[in-house]
């Protein structure tokens, strides 16, 4: 355990240095450019939708349908649908804003808080550093989603126990528990390519 946290530290720490200096939570970003030769974090596609598949459950992350600002994000059985494929725009080197399709909104920490278990929800895309995250992936393929603000990851409540629909996603310290590990799958091109380049984003 205190391996993995030391390789979700040291990879947050790479991805600092590859690109231009961190940047303050309070500082609003500039909106995302299309990564060019070094600054190219290739670990998902530009333009793709994926779904995030969590490890320990099988259930996609989804915001609820009809969900408006500050919508939670949540689990629940695989669908496709709109609500359950995420972007993810480059804003700076390994930082990344995940846009939902269904609502061009973007993920970012509940009140932008520091502390574990504060909730992911969508919100407008304002640049801040709640709404950046960096992804670590494991030796097995699956990714941990870190929050550039406090350096915590998603994390389905409840613990590997928690397969239900409907059950929240809070970000919690890194650690190697299948509830923090996701896959992300390539949606099908009829449902990933409308609306790649035409969210209401910025």
């Amino acid at each position: 355990m205190a391996q993995f946290r030391q390789s979700v530290a040291m990879g947050l720490a790479a991805v600092c240095l590859a690109g231009a200096p961190c940047v303050a939570a309070a500082q609003t970003l500039p909106a995302p450019v299309t990564p060019t030769g070094g600054l190219r974090f290739a670990l998902v596609k530009d333009g793709v939708w994926y779904s995030m598949i969590a490890e320990h459950s099988g259930k996609a992350l989804e915001i609820p349908l009809g969900g408006g600002d500050h919508a939670p994000l949540q689990q629940a059985a695989p669908t496709g649908a709109d609500n359950q494929l995420f972007r993810f725009d480059q804003v700076r080197s390994g930082f990344f804003r995940i846009v939902c399709k269904a609502s061009g909104e973007v993920l970012e920490i509940k009140d932008g808080s520091l502390q574990d278990h504060a909730r992911v929800q969508q919100s407008p895309w304002t640049g801040q550093g709640g709404q950046l995250f960096t992804l670590v992936q494991d030796t097995d393929g699956s990714f941990q989603i870190v929050s550039k603000l406090s350096g915590y990851a998603f994390d389905v409540l409840g613990g590997v126990g928690a397969v239900a629909d409907g059950v929240p996603v809070v970000v919690y310290p890194p650690y190697a528990a299948r509830n923090h590990k996701f896959k992300l799958v390539e949606a099908p091109a009829a449902a990933g390519s409308p609306g790649a380049t035409g969210s209401r984003l910025p």
